[in-house]
């Protein structure tokens, strides 16, 4: 523990991306770990800057655990396997979307070992001890399509910090939070969203990089946060990622933006305002008496590609290790497991929360494959997945046999194929497009969020169940 905590004085350390750790008298608490560097969303995923401190060293002292959401870079497996089990798990209730669903990560700790779990309500607050609340904030009512996220407010006489993370927000939400918090020490606030659109689309470069300076102009989450907090620092946050296999180089400027952006789109926009973004990088501390101490070097945005493939240097082992153990699935009659995947997706799959008009067809390729199918969804019809070879679709994602052997062999999975395959869009895109890949990210894959830990084996075609949490850890 630090000297600051052992002195009743609230420490912040940023770990790395969405991680942080917060040290007080009342013990240590840390959010949504991914410790380690390994990748995630099917292993195409990396973290730049990566993790300076060791597991050990983050570990050190830590009594309480939260995790805000199920996505798997907040809420990843192998990580959460280095936590000794006795800990104190604080997890979210999602009560306003009841159902299996929303107890995926209960259900997900309890079959790794751990048993003190304690649930929040939403908008509750949970006294740690030494005078150390934290408060439980949910996703807006106003973006139902995001329910499984949070917020969340630490609050201390001698700290107060708001940790926004992806939490969707709208006006509502900061009259409720301002109406408890008229100040906070520090925001943590995520300065750009990352999504596969437009680097995992096929589009000409020059395209992709009109729509990445377009994207990137909507800073429409991160204007609410400004416009609505008192608070003396922002710190851009949850936003670094990066791609370092060679098909998808490209992401690393297609896909996401950079601190620097977010900061230039504060001074334009909110010059007046009597804040300061300061930047907090893995391993950097800050106490409100003392300030912030950096222990992590500068980083060049201006160069930070040329850092990417240092890094993705430094990395090539692990790369080639996943790429051949995705080449080892198994293959043989690709087709015929794949109709009683289909066949298990239209029994089990949820037919709720169908509120959008989609299709996406997946072509397979490869000597083994040469085929494709078609998932489809609408609000009369629910969903249905089937061969239909005649059927135009909103788009096609290409998926390479070994890829797709992948999914059926439950390495990699579908709520995440959006990251894994390339995508054709054959319309002019409606919203309806993306709310069924939002859709599938929920509930392609039942209860199962990632491949260590299979809750549900129904759907797989060869009925796997599985807990091993270092699975894909090269």
């Amino acid at each position: 523990m630090s000297r600051e905590a052992e002195n009743s004085v609230i420490c912040l350390t940023m770990v790395t991306h969405a991680c942080i750790k917060v040290e007080g008298d009342f013990g240590a608490l840390l959010c949504d770990p991914w410790l380690i560097n390994e990748p995630v969303y099917n292993f195409t995923t990396w973290k730049f800057p990566d993790v300076r401190m060791s597991p050990e060293e983050v570990l050190d002292g830590v009594t309480h655990v939260f995790i805000s959401h199920g996505h798997e870079d907040h809420f990843h497996v192998p990580s959460l396997d280095l936590i000794p089990r006795d800990v104190t798990l604080l997890l979210p209730e999602y009560s306003w979307h009841p159902g299996l669903r929303a107890q995926t990560i209960e259900m997900t700790m309890r079959r790794l070992g751990f048993y003190n779990i304690r649930k929040i309500m939403p908008w509750e607050s949970v006294d740690l001890g030494g005078d150390l609340k934290l408060t439980f904030l949910p996703a807006a009512e106003s973006k139902p399509q995001d329910w499984e996220n949070c917020a969340l407010a630490i609050d201390h006489p001698t700290a107060s910090i708001l940790n926004i993370n992806d939490c969707p927000t709208d006006d509502m939400f900061y009259r409720r939070l301002n109406e408890r918090f008229d100040h906070f020490d520090i925001a943590l606030v995520q300065y750009a969203g990352v999504s596969s659109f437009p680097g995992r689309f096929k589009f000409a470069e020059e395209e992709m990089r009109e729509m990445v300076r377009n994207k990137r102009a909507n800073f429409d989450e991160q204007d609410r946060a400004v416009k609505n907090l008192n608070v003396d620092y922002i710190v851009p946050f949850a936003g670094d990622f990066c791609w370092l296999d060679d098909t998808m180089l490209h992401c690393n400027w297609a896909c996401r933006a950079t601190p620097v952006l977010f900061e230039d789109w504060c001074q334009q926009h909110y010059a007046e305002r009597d804040f300061e973004i300061a930047y907090m990088y893995p391993s950097d501390k800050w106490t409100r008496d003392g300030g912030f101490t950096h222990n992590h070097p500068e980083i060049a945005w201006d160069n930070y590609l040329e850092e990417i493939d240092a890094l993705k240097k430094r990395k090539q082992d692990k790369i080639n290790a996943l790429k051949k153990w995705f080449a080892e699935s198994d293959r043989q009659d690709l087709h015929q497991r794949t109709a009683l995947y289909l066949e298990k997706m239209n029994r089990f799959t949820c037919r709720e929360f169908i509120n959008f008009t989609a299709s996406i067809r997946f072509t397979i390729s490869g000597d083994d494959a040469g085929f494709s199918f078609i998932l489809t969804a609408d609000p009369e019809g629910g969903f249905h997945a089937g061969f239909d070879d005649q059927r135009s679709t909103d788009h096609t994602c290409h998926l390479t046999q070994e890829q797709w052997a992948s999914v059926l062999a439950g390495k990699i999975m579908f709520n995440n194929l959006h990251w894994t395959g390339v995508i054709d869009q054959h319309s002019e895109f409606r919203p309806d497009m993306a709310l069924f890949w939002w859709w599938l990210e929920y509930y392609a894959d039942l209860t199962n969020r990632g491949p260590q830990v299979i809750l549900q084996p129904q759907q797989f075609s060869d009925g796997i169940g599985r807990t091993e949490p270092q699975l894909g850890v090269f």
